[in-house]
């Protein structure tokens, strides 16, 4: 069995018993080919080859815990001006200013809970994240080096496996594009650009630029579509050859 539950990496410095199990296995087995055994986190398990070479494959499962969730709120928090100030000094081992800044920071931390739109936001990290799957990739155009086609019949199509979400704040008057890891957040662009851009399976630079008539096609438009394009959110359907 496990002797420490739910192990990170090196046990995050533990200081729980993370010696070796006492009791015996409770399984014992000898594995053929084609063969596949599961094992728990944080469970032991002891392998021995038999007289044959033996080869076998590792695969490691991963899984996010609590502490994932936390890391995503403290980047989260970061666009807030009262969790990036400074904590009060500790002048000749007063701490007073400093723990009453702590019970603030955790009351605040409290009050979250009820924040339903913050639980929306990483539901929307967290689907747009889990898929493991090899994603589309569009050579050269994704690469950056080579110039977006500026023919008004070329078209871009969404990759697969690319899970997107999209975003829009009224207060700020941005739309916020998740995918990934990673976020671009776009001010001013028209509802009716970024609707059909990740509504559509497919469309042609002519069609985006009727999409944003106030846009002008060179400086705003075209640039847009070659930063999706090089994040792999759209693709050439026929990228250029080379």
């Amino acid at each position: 069995e496990e002797t420490y539950k739910y192990p990170l990496d090196k046990y995050n410095n533990a200081s729980a018993d993370t010696g070796e199990p006492k009791g015996p296995p409770y399984i014992e087995t000898e594995l053929r080919p084609g063969d596949v055994l599961y094992i728990p986190r944080g469970h032991w398990h002891y392998a021995v080859a038999g007289d044959e070479p033996s080869l076998h494959l590792t695969l490691g499962v991963t899984c996010r815990t609590g502490v994932y969730w936390l890391k995503w709120l403290a980047d989260e928090l970061m666009d807030e001006e009262e969790w990036r100030r400074n904590l009060p000094p500790v002048v000749e081992g007063d701490t007073a200013q400093l723990v009453d800044h702590v019970r603030g920071l955790m009351g605040r931390l409290a009050a979250l809970a009820d924040d339903e739109q913050l639980v929306k936001a990483y539901i929307a990290h967290h689907l747009t994240t889990q898929d493991s799957r090899h994603r589309e990739v569009s050579l050269p155009s994704q690469s950056g080096f080579h110039p977006l086609s500026t023919s008004s019949d070329m078209r871009l199509r969404q990759a697969h496996f690319n899970p997107v979400k999209v975003d829009f704040d009224a207060e700020s008057e941005q739309h916020r594009i998740l995918f990934g890891t990673r976020k671009i957040t776009l001010d001013g662009a028209p509802a009716e650009l970024i609707d059909n851009l990740f509504r559509r399976e497919s469309f042609t630079l002519e069609e985006a630029i009727g999409w944003a008539p106030d846009f002008d096609p060179a400086e705003d438009v075209a640039p847009l579509l070659r930063l999706l394009v090089e994040e792999g959110i759209l693709l050439e359907e026929h990228p250029p050859s080379g």
